[in-house]
């Protein structure tokens, strides 16, 4: 038996990830990297050299529940390609949880229209054209 269950979030920035998982999974244990660029008043900011300092910081987080065994795990980063997110895979399987892998699809343009960080119009676009398929990967659209 699987000691609990990592749920690992995809897409755009503006695709609806975080909006998803407060409403879906409201009580879960959320590993982002965006909320290393939140200060305490809990205003976003972006900080561009801080960006593998962040994803460090969230997969370090990430290790520290599986250590607890917490039972429900989300990550939350927009992992538009495969290597994004296999360390947080190999975690998972090393701590024997169950994974699944979900992608939020909307086009760049609804993207660029709910995007609340700011991302470029470029970014969004660029980041649409890099998204790779994962096998088995949970495809949710129209949200």
């Amino acid at each position: 038996m699987k000691k609990g269950t990592v749920l690992i979030i995809r897409g755009l920035p503006g695709s609806g990830k975080s909006t998803y998982i407060k409403k879906i999974f409201p009580n879960a244990v959320i590993c982002s990297a965006d909320h290393y660029s939140v200060d305490f008043r809990g205003n976003y900011y972006f900080d561009k050299n801080k960006i593998g300092l962040n994803h460090q910081r969230s997969q370090e987080f990430f290790k520290t529940a599986l250590k607890n065994f917490l039972p429900f795990i989300v990550v939350d980063n927009t992992n538009t390609e495969i290597w994004e997110f296999e360390t947080y895979l190999q975690l998972a399987q090393e701590y024997d949880y169950q994974v699944f892998v979900i992608r939020l699809v909307v086009s760049p343009q609804i993207a660029i229209q709910r995007n609340v960080h700011k991302v470029p119009k470029n970014k969004i676009f660029e980041m649409h054209e890099r998204m790779e398929k994962y096998p088995g990967e949970i495809l949710l659209s129209n949200l």
